[in-house]
């Protein structure tokens, strides 16, 4: 599987509907948050599992 960079990443959250941003200060780390809207799978063109 691939890796995703910070611009990948921040695609594919708005790619979904959503929302994506990155902070931080130096010495304290940093916060990457993002948000998709949930779709459940039927809504999404898939057929759910048997299996769950």
């Amino acid at each position: 599987m691939g890796h995703f960079g910070l611009a990948e990443m921040r695609e594919r959250a708005e790619a979904a509907g959503g929302w994506w941003s990155i902070g931080g200060r130096p010495g304290e780390g940093t916060t990457v948050e993002f948000w998709v809207p949930a779709v459940p799978a039927l809504a999404a063109g898939r057929a759910a599992s048997p299996r769950g």
